[in-house]
């Protein structure tokens, strides 16, 4: 049986994102994270072109890239998300990340 928990920020940050984590459980198991920032039409972070190419320009990684790194380290280290792995010209998402992934996780609890 799969479970999915999403965590959502409360309020939009100052450049109009609202950032996610939603956890899947298999088997009791965590399988899944997928982090994303939307603005307030909906519109997806990740798939915002412009902004992933600006962003990689400026810090040398993209929204996409963030997400998949803070998603894969955490997996990888047992998800604890004290462990993940701070990425690299995003700490910010990171940090979020972090607070969201432990929000998803304790409402299955």
């Amino acid at each position: 049986m799969n479970d999915t928990y999403t965590a959502i920020e409360k309020d939009f940050d100052s450049h109009g994102w609202k950032a996610q984590v939603s956890v899947t459980y298999e088997n009791g198991k965590i399988t899944k994270v997928i982090y994303e920032e939307l603005d307030k039409n909906g519109k997806k972070k990740s798939e915002d072109t412009q902004y992933n190419s600006q962003m990689k320009a400026q810090s040398g990684t993209s929204m996409v890239e963030a997400a998949k790194k803070l998603a894969d380290s955490f997996l990888a280290n047992n998800n604890d998300p004290n462990k993940v792995d701070t990425v690299t010209g995003a700490t910010e998402t990171t940090a979020k990340f972090k607070t969201l992934v432990q929000a998803a996780m304790a409402m299955r609890k």
